[in-house]
């Protein structure tokens, strides 16, 4: 049996109880009738609420190269489509090239334009992106197709043998690379950079900070434009160019010293570029920096040691950590790599690269589209998910066939 103070204690919580229920039905009756009356606006506001991504959702982003696209006759239409695309494939983020072809497209005072941005083209697809809740980020690969070459010829990189530097991108396609010690060239940079900030994008991709791409020129990713051979001089008292003359005997095969001033020239040329151009990013608030690292395994599918990438494309990782972008973004070509990998790989790339650079932004990685069978590329994209990633890329939007998008969808859809 109770005793009498346990009914007290009851017979209080029962008039609690009762009395928090009337007033609840009370109060909630008039909501409910007004919620009826204005057609679910709660609910609507919650709808509203929840199509914006948590920010800790994975970044799921496709890469649009306006260089490598054909014009549409139908600009509006053709934003269109590829918002339609992405947002069945279940993206939420799109990198997108503000200029190509040396020109801007979008609607600059700067650059000369060609008809995406007479067209005011990258305008109206942020428009529409924002309108889909889809983040875009400008997005450019470091000194590549983005100056005035027809007009500005003396900004060029320059190879070995004092040719312009052009980077073979698709059959029958070469593209102009700039060198990224002229003083000139870097000013026009960061005055684009200026005016595509003022648009409404959520942040930049810094993709391939490299001093030029070799190709068939020579077998050294630099660039001996006036401007480097100059800054070389001006440190040793040598043209840079006698160090790879084998008859010379200041050959660097047998100059470890003076090879060593060369290699830190062009590492610190690429983070300056790199720490100028986020400055720059930075004068806005919230712009997201991400910058776009090349990757190279070896026969056994051990990653190219950060020095070696130094040493190799002047790409000195750790100090572009301390440049504190918001990501670093692996980049995984499967079909350029010397040594092709499983697509699985992608996933042991990144635990690799974290046990070099322990420290640093977090990561997010770019699988390659073209020449990628469908499969394989859903697995490589399967496989970085599967990590600590924060986020995972392609390239390119317009590489990919159906199939890719099939598969895609099934990884990224809801």
């Amino acid at each position: 049996m109770l005793k009498k103070s346990e009914y007290s204690l009851l017979a209080l919580s029962l008039f609690i109880a009762v009395f928090i229920f009337v007033f609840y039905q009370i109060g909630l009756d008039p909501l409910l009738k007004e919620k009826s009356a204005k057609g679910s606006e709660i609910g609507g506001r919650i709808r509203e609420v929840s199509t914006h991504r948590s920010e800790n959702e994975l970044i799921r982003s496709v890469r649009i190269d306006l260089s490598s696209v054909d014009i549409p006759s139908d600009f509006n239409q053709y934003a269109a489509d590829i918002m339609a695309r992405l947002v069945e494939s279940g993206a939420n983020a799109v990198y997108i090239s503000p200029w190509s072809d040396g020109r801007a497209n979008y609607e600059s005072l700067r650059a000369p334009l060609n008809d995406f941005g007479k067209n005011g083209f990258l305008e109206n697809f942020i428009k529409e992106a924002r309108v889909r809740n889809i983040k875009t980020y400008a997005w450019f690969v470091a000194g590549k197709d983005n100056f005035p070459f027809f007009s500005n010829p003396e900004w060029f990189a320059k190879t070995l043998d004092g040719k312009d530097y052009y980077q073979a991108d698709e059959p029958g396609v070469e593209l102009p690379f700039a060198s990224l010690d002229n003083r000139d060239y870097l000013r026009y940079h960061l005055e684009l950079i200026n005016e595509v900030n003022d648009l409404p994008i959520d942040g930049w991709v810094i993709s391939e900070p490299v001093i030029g791409w070799g190709d068939a020129y020579d077998s050294f990713y630099t660039d001996f434009s006036l401007a480097t051979i100059a800054r070389f001089k001006s440190k040793t008292g040598i043209d840079p160019k006698i160090l790879f003359d084998e008859n010379s005997d200041l050959y660097y095969e047998n100059n470890p010293s003076l090879y060593a001033e060369w290699i830190n020239l062009r590492a610190g040329i690429v983070t300056d570029f790199v720490a100028a151009s986020i400055e720059e990013i930075r004068k806005k608030p919230n712009r997201t920096v991400i910058v776009t690292l090349f990757t190279e395994p070896d026969r056994n599918g051990r990653l190219t040691a950060l020095s070696g990438i130094r040493e190799w494309l002047g790409t000195d990782v750790p100090a572009i950590a301390a440049l504190k972008p918001d990501y670093f973004e692996l980049q995984a070509l499967f079909a350029d790599f010397e040594y092709p990998q499983n697509p699985v790989w992608a996933a042991e790339m990144v635990k690799q690269f974290r046990a070099q650079l322990p420290y640093g932004p977090p990561l997010l990685v770019s699988v390659q589209g073209f020449g990628v069978a469908p499969d394989d590329f859903a697995a490589a994209i399967s496989s970085a998910m599967k990590t600590d990633v924060k986020g995972v890329s392609f390239y390119a939007y317009h590489t990919l066939s159906e199939a890719h998008w099939m598969a895609l969808g099934s990884i990224w859809g809801e």
